[in-house]
């Protein structure tokens, strides 16, 4: 999906820079995922820094969209559910927000940017790498955990 309100062209060395003067300028070290919509990175922050995951939003799911024609704008759910969850204590939920996000201008488009505090590993690799059963159920029940809680927020994944 690297084309036309696809994916952002990004490549290890490269710098993410948004289109403020204030958004952070951040170093890509290496890509840790990808989904339909985005794509993750490991990133530095050259004033700090500071590691981060970054998650750069296709084109396509960073607009800002009609309402069911009415002319009030729709944020992307990403920025949606970072609005919802912003002055809530999310640390005993098992869910982790956002500490940033920034807009950058691209070849196939305007894309959403969320800067994420740097965790584990994934899930698969946790239970493919180890074959640790135990730890597998407990992470799944975090997961499991964390949906509840965004649901009682009206919020789904």
């Amino acid at each position: 999906m690297y084309r036309d309100r696809g994916f952002h062209p990004l490549h290890i060395g490269d710098t993410l820079r948004g289109e403020q003067p204030t958004d952070p300028e951040l170093l890509v070290f290496d890509k840790i995922g990808h989904g339909t919509t985005s794509t993750v990175w490991l990133c530095r922050n050259a004033l700090d820094n500071v590691w981060c995951a970054v998650k750069v939003v296709s084109a396509r799911d960073s607009r800002l969209r009609k309402l069911r024609g009415i002319a009030k704008k729709q944020y992307p759910p990403e920025l949606r559910a970072l609005i919802e969850l912003k002055d809530m204590d999310t640390r005993k939920t098992h869910v982790v927000t956002p500490t940033n996000h920034f807009w950058i201008e691209g070849p196939n488009g305007r894309h959403l940017c969320l800067t994420m505090p740097l965790l584990g590993p994934s899930i698969r690799y946790a239970i493919e790498k180890t074959n640790n059963l135990p730890l597998a159920k407990e992470l799944l029940f975090q997961v499991a955990k964390g949906i509840a809680f965004l649901r009682s927020c009206h919020i789904c994944h």
